[in-house]
C-alpha cells in the first residue's frame, strides 16, 4: 500500500472518528472498593462501588464497565456467573444486568427495580444449574437463567415478618437463607418454596439482639453463620458460638477440608480444630475471598489482592480514588482537576489528562497540610488554586506548589479556632492579583488580596452591609475587576459585589453592595455565579436562574429568562466556548442557549450515563470539546462541538483530503480552524455555489459532501470559504472529491 493511501486512510479515520465521538458519554468512577469477584476462563470479574472491572491474567490488561458501557448502575452489590459464561450483576437499586463476554452485550432485568418496594437492593446472587437465586431487601426471587423469566418470588418465611431482608444464600441439599432474624431453611429442598410452611427458622441472637448474617456455609457437617460478632454454629436447633467472637466475619469458604474465614484485614484457616492466620494486611479492609489454584484472590477496599506463595499483587484499574467530585475545573491544556472533599473525607486533588488519573495528597506533596481540598480554580494564566478545609489554600504554578495559611498572610480562621482557615475560593483578576474568599473569618475580613508586589490586603465589610460573621461561598471576578461573592447564612444572605478601584490602600473609593430578593433575585439561596462570554452574569439559585446583563447596573437584573428551568434548584453552571450554558440541578443537567430561550437537551439518570441527578459541579474542556459533570457517585463526560475557536482563519483546513464519496458510507469532512460563529460556503472551481451553512460557533464543523439539494457532489476540486458575519475575516482552503 502506498504512503499516500495510508495517509488518506488515517485522515479519513480521524475525521470520521471525531464526528462519531461527538455526543459520546464516558463515566469515571472509583473501582477500588471491591465487594466480591468471580473467575471465568482465567479472567477476573470484580463487583465494585463504581461498576465492574475485568482483569486478564494472561495479558495483564483491564476493561471497565460503567453506565457509559451499558450498566444500569455503578453501585454493584452482587455478582455471579452462569453455565454459559455470562456475568450476572446485582445493584443497590434492584437492577439485574447480565453481561455476555462473547458478544459484548448487556441484557437487563428491571422487574425488581420497578417494584413499589422502598428497599430493593440485590444482596446476593447464587446460580445453580439454570436457576438464579436472588436475595433482596424484601425476600428471595428465582429467575430462569436462559429466558430471564421470574419463576417465583418468596416474601414470607415461616413465622418471620413478611418482606424481611435476605442477605445471603447458600445452596446445598436444600436452600439456606441468612435473614435479618436468623436462618431460613427450606424443608422440601427446592419445591413449594412460596409456602411459608415449607420454611423453618433458626434464630441467631447475641446479647439479646438479632445478628445480620454475612455468609452461610456447611463445614464438618455443621451449618456455620458469619456475623459481625463472629462465627456461630447450629447445633440442637439453635446457634452457639464457634470462632472469632466479637470479630466481624465477612466471608467463609471451604477448600480441601479446611475452613477459610475473612475478618477485617485477616484470612484465617481452620482445620482439624486448629486455627492459624495465613495472611494479613493491616492497611486494607477485606470483603470476600475466592481461590485461583493455590492463590488467594481477596476483594478489599483497595482493589483485589492476589496472594501467592512468592508474592502479593494488587489488581485494580487506573481511575479516580473517590466517587465524590465536589468541584472540578479544567486548565488550558485540557487537564481536569478535581477537589475531593472536606471534613476529613478528602482524598487530596486529582488530575486527569484524558487517559491517566493522578493523585496529589500529603504523601507525595510536602506542601499539602491536609487532604481536605474542596474547591479548585484555574486562572487565565493557567495558575491553579486548591482551596482547603482548614489549612488555607495551595497555588500550583509552573510545577511548583505553594501553600498559604494564617502564617504570614494576615488571614484569620473561624471563630473559636482562628488557626483553622477555611478558604472557599481563589481567583485572579485582570492584573494578576490573587483574591481569596475566607469562608468564616472570625474578624469578618471576607476578602483578602495578594497583589503582584507580594503584599496582603484584607477587606472588611462593616455595618450595615455585613454586620456579622458570615459564611461566604463562590467567587467570580468580572471584566471590570469587580468581585462577586455569595453569603449563605442568616439575614445577610445574598449576592455581594466589591471593587477597590485598583487602590487597595485607599478605602474611600471602594464600591460595594448586595443583591437580594428586594432587587429581584429569585431566591437568596445562591449556589453558582458565572460570567459568560458576553460579560453577563448567570446567577444560579434554589428557584432558578437570574441574569445580570449589565454588571454596572444592578437594576438590569432579569428573572424572565431560562424559563425551562424555572424553580429548579440550581447547583452548578458552566459556559462552553459557544457561550451555551450547562446547568447542573437536582434533576440532572440542562443544556441551553446563551440567553436561556432554548433548551437543547435535558440529561438525567434515565436517558444518560449520569451517575446521579444531583450534579454538583460542571467543567468545560475548551481545548477538546468535553464537558465534565461531577456528582457524589462518580464523574461523567460528554464530547461536544464546543471547542474554543481560533482568532483567525490562518489554520483553516479540511480533511480527509481527498474525500472519497460513497452513498453506502458515512461521508464526513471535518472543517477545522474556524473562528467564533463562522459561516461556510462550498464553491466549485468555476465559482458556482454548491452549499452554504452556519457553523454555530465552534473551532470545527462538518460537511456531509452534499449540495444544497441534498445530493452527493460530483468528483472534482471544491473551494471551502469560511467567513465571519460581516465578512471582515475570510479564510479559504481546497478539497478534492472522488465520487465512487
Amino acid at each position: 500500500m502506498s504512503l499516500f493511501r495510508i495517509i488518506v486512510l488515517l485522515l479519513s479515520f480521524t475525521a470520521l472518528n471525531f464526528a462519531q465521538n461527538v455526543g459520546t458519554w464516558k463515566n469515571y468512577t472509583n473501582m477500588l472498593n471491591v465487594k466480591e469477584s468471580v473467575l471465568i476462563n482465567g479472567e477476573l470479574w470484580a463487583a465494585t462501588g463504581g461498576g465492574i472491572f475485568n482483569y486478564s491474567f494472561s495479558s495483564n490488561s483491564y476493561s471497565t464497565f460503567t453506565k457509559s458501557e451499558g450498566l444500569s448502575s455503578h453501585s454493584i452489590t452482587a455478582i455471579d456467573k452462569d453455565n454459559s459464561g455470562r456475568i450476572w450483576i446485582g445493584t443497590s437499586e434492584g437492577y439485574i444486568n447480565i453481561y455476555d463476554p462473547s458478544t459484548g452485550s448487556f441484557e437487563k432485568i428491571l422487574d425488581i427495580f420497578k417494584t413499589g418496594k422502598s428497599k430493593k437492593q440485590i444482596n446476593d446472587l447464587v446460580i445453580k444449574n439454570d436457576t438464579v437465586y436472588v436475595a433482596t431487601d424484601f425476600g428471595l426471587s428465582l429467575i430462569d437463567a436462559n429466558s430471564f423469566i421470574f419463576l417465583e418470588t418468596i416474601v414470607k418465611f415461616a413465622d418471620l415478618p413478611a418482606e424481611i431482608p435476605v442477605y445471603t444464600i447458600y445452596l446445598s441439599d436444600r436452600i439456606y437463607l441468612g435473614t435479618a432474624e436468623g436462618v431460613a431453611q427450606s424443608i422440601n429442598p427446592f419445591s413449594n418454596l412460596a409456602s411459608p410452611e415449607n420454611w423453618e427458622i433458626t434464630p441467631l441472637r447475641f446479647s439479646g439482639a438479632s445478628l445480620k448474617i454475612n455468609k452461610l456455609i456447611l463445614f464438618d457437617n455443621m451449618l456455620l453463620a458469619a456475623t459481625p460478632k463472629g462465627i456461630f454454629k447450629r447445633e440442637n436447633g439453635q446457634f452457639a458460638e464457634f470462632a472469632y467472637l466479637n470479630f466481624n466475619v465477612y466471608d467463609l469458604k471451604v477448600k480441601n477440608d479446611s475452613l477459610y474465614s475473612v475478618t477485617l484485614n485477616t484470612i484465617h484457616i481452620r482445620k482439624n480444630g486448629f486455627d492459624k492466620v495465613v495472611f494479613r494486611d493491616a492497611d486494607k479492609i477485606f470483603n470476600s475471598l475466592i481461590f485461583s489454584g493455590d492463590d488467594f484472590l481477596i476483594s478489599t477496599n483497595e482493589g483485589i489482592l492476589k496472594v501467592s506463595a512468592s508474592d502479593t499483587l494488587t489488581i485494580t484499574p487506573n481511575g479516580p480514588v473517590t466517587n465524590t467530585f465536589l468541584n472540578i475545573a479544567t486548565d488550558k491544556d485540557g487537564n481536569l482537576w478535581c477537589a475531593t472533599g472536606k471534613d476529613s473525607k478528602g482524598k487530596g486533588v486529582l488530575k486527569f489528562d484524558g487517559k491517566t488519573w493522578q493523585v496529589f495528597d500529603k504523601t507525595n506533596v510536602p506542601e499539602f497540610k491536609t487532604n481536605d481540598y474542596h474547591n479548585v480554580s484555574v486562572s487565565a494564566d493557567n495558575t491553579l488554586f486548591f482551596s482547603s478545609w482548614g489549612f488555607g489554600f495551595t497555588e500550583y504554578k509552573n510545577g511548583k506548589f505553594t501553600t498559604f495559611d494564617t502564617a504570614g498572610t494576615g488571614m484569620v480562621g473561624i471563630p473559636d479556632h482562628p488557626g483553622f482557615l477555611v478558604i472557599y475560593d481563589v481567583q485572579k483578576d485582570s492584573k494578576k492579583n490573587i483574591w481569596v474568599l475566607n469562608f468564616w473569618s472570625a474578624d469578618q475580613q471576607v476578602l483578602s488580596e495578594l497583589t503582584t508586589d507580594g503584599k496582603w490586603h484584607h477587606y472588611k465589610f462593616g455595618s450595615p452591609l455585613l454586620p456579622a460573621t458570615v459564611f461566604s461561598e463562590g467567587l467570580a471576578i468580572d471584566q471590570f475587576d469587580t468581585k462577586w461573592f455569595i453569603v449563605t447564612n442568616g439575614a445577610e444572605k445574598g449576592l455581594y459585589y466589591f471593587n477597590e478601584n485598583d487602590t487597595p490602600d485607599d478605602l474611600t473609593d471602594d464600591v460595594w453592595g448586595k443583591i437580594t430578593l428586594r432587587e429581584g433575585l429569585k431566591s437568596d439561596d445562591i449556589n453558582a455565579v458565572v460570567i459568560d462570554k458576553r460579560g453577563e452574569m448567570i446567577i444560579g439559585t434554589q428557584l432558578g436562574i437570574n441574569v445580570l446583563p449589565d454588571l454596572q447596573n444592578i437594576s438590569s437584573l432579569r428573572s424572565d429568562l431560562f424559563f425551562a428551568i424555572r424553580e429548579q434548584a440550581i447547583l452548578s453552571v458552566a459556559v462552553d466556548p459557544l457561550n451555551n450554558i450547562w446547568v447542573g440541578t437536582t434533576q440532572g443537567v440542562f443544556y441551553m442557549s446563551s440567553d436561556g430561550s432554548r433548551l437543547y437537551e435535558h440529561y438525567d439518570v434515565s436517558n444518560s450515563p449520569l451517575p446521579s441527578n444531583t450534579v454538583k459541579s460542571i467543567a468545560v474542556d475548551a481545548k477538546n470539546g468535553i464537558v465534565y459533570f461531577g456528582t457524589e457517585f462518580g464523574l461523567a463526560s460528554l464530547t461536544t462541538l464546543g471547542i474554543k475557536p481560533n482568532e483567525d482563519f490562518s489554520d483553516l483546513r479540511a480533511y480527509p483530503n481527498p474525500l472519497v464519496l460513497d452513498s453506502r458510507n458515512n461521508n464526513t469532512v471535518m472543517i477545522d480552524g474556524l473562528i467564533q460563529d463562522s459561516f461556510i460556503k462550498i464553491l466549485s472551481v468555476n465559482g458556482n455555489l454548491v452549499n452554504k451553512f452556519p457553523t454555530f460557533g465552534g473551532k470545527v464543523y462538518f460537511w456531509d459532501g452534499k449540495d444544497l439539494d441534498g445530493n452527493l457532489v460530483s468528483s472534482g476540486v471544491y473551494i471551502i470559504i469560511a467567513y465571519d458575519e460581516e465578512a471582515n475575516l475570510v479564510g479559504k482552503t481546497k478539497i478534492a472529491v472522488i465520487r465512487k
